[in-house]
């Protein structure tokens, strides 16, 4: 009996076991699609997922690639795609006569600026032009800006400028950041950093103490006490697509970017994970937040019932550092707040 009991168990596990992957597998299509699909200049790979699959994250499931096409991942303006079924499973695919004007040899697309990004990269693009998140100590040391031409409070574009803490005394162009809001992760407390905000740009003539420079560029007010960097710019993030993370995630919104206090679709959040979390560019996280608690009427002391969180939209992983990550609200059906949810989403 024992044998036939340990048997039995076997045989529900291994069944169980079948159901739940033939479930994993079931990619559920948008109803009433057009099985051909144009794609157009603005379009993202976010609103081409959308309009296939009622979650878009399963995107890298269903797209076909081709070897033959260098960066076959990257999708252009005029392609036209095709949803088709292989054994019974959602595919999707460019077109035959977009597939061979691709392998012309007189077609060369080399700029990827052309390609149709992950995410509406206008959403990010006063973000991408210099560091974000710097650390509390990398702060105190840096190089800050001393005083201004005359004594004045504000500088302004072509005035000279006095700087201090130059160490490194071979950049003459420095980019002057301005101390933002303390990020700390809400989960323990502790300060990731400083969201700093790129305000001009400087160039050193002299490396005196102070040393002296121009200002040639301002985008907000450049005041004493800003801190100099190096230019970084960043690249545009364009070779990821949207997919679902492997792992478990469990992450929680840090802070809302540049100082708001709740983020709607198209807005930046930052998130306590990062790499060591295992997140990666182009991870989709699902957003909950906290749904409170209310009593029940029918007990007769009232006792207090927590309520389920709610599931309030996507984001989508766009800059990734070790210990934070910043992404993009894809989808939000209320206001995104600190301390809201972050996990991998269910299909």
């Amino acid at each position: 009996m024992t044998r036939l009991r340990h048997f039995r168990t076997m045989v529900f596990l291994v069944l169980a076991l079948a159901c739940g992957l033939a479930r994993a597998e079931v990619i559920a299509i948008n109803p009433q699609i057009d099985a051909e699909y144009v794609v157009k200049k603005g379009d993202t790979l976010w609103d081409i997922a959308a309009y296939y699959l009622q979650a878009p994250w399963e995107w890298p499931q269903v797209w076909q690639v081709n070897p033959q096409i260098a960066n076959p991942h990257l999708i252009y303006p005029g392609d036209v795609l095709v949803l088709s079924f292989i054994n019974g499973r959602p595919v999707i695919g460019l077109r035959q006569d977009s597939l061979q004007k691709r392998l012309s040899p007189s077609v060369r697309r080399t700029n990827l600026s052309e390609a149709v990004p992950p995410i509406p990269l206008d959403a990010i693009g006063a973000f991408l032009n210099g560091p974000r998140i710097i650390d509390t100590s990398a702060w105190e040391l840096a190089p800050y800006l001393l005083a201004f031409e005359d004594d004045r409070l504000l500088g302004a574009a072509g005035n000279a400028a006095y700087a201090r803490n130059l160490r490194d005394q071979t950049d003459r162009f420095w980019q002057v950041l301005h101390k933002g809001q303390l990020i700390r992760d809400p989960e323990n407390g502790k300060k990731l950093g400083y969201e700093c905000t790129p305000v001009g740009a400087i160039e050193l003539t002299a490396f005196d103490d102070p040393a002296t420079g121009r200002i040639t560029r301002v985008e907000r007010e450049i005041l004493r006490g800003d801190r100099l960097f190096t230019q970084a710019m960043k690249p545009l993030p364009g070779s990821f697509m949207p997919t679902a993370p492997e792992q478990k995630v469990d992450a929680l919104i840090a802070a809302v970017y540049d100082g708001r206090t709740t983020a709607g679709q198209y807005q930046i959040v930052a998130l306590n994970r990062g790499r060591n979390a295992g997140l990666e560019l182009g991870h989709v996280l699902q957003i909950h937040q906290d749904g409170g608690s209310t009593f029940d009427p029918t007990k007769p002391t009232f006792r207090e019932v927590k309520l389920p969180s709610l599931e309030i939209g996507q984001l989508m992983v766009f800059d990734v550092s070790e210990k934070l990550s910043y992404a993009l609200v894809m989808e939000a059906s209320r206001g995104v707040r600190r301390g809201d949810k972050a996990t991998e989403p269910r299909s």
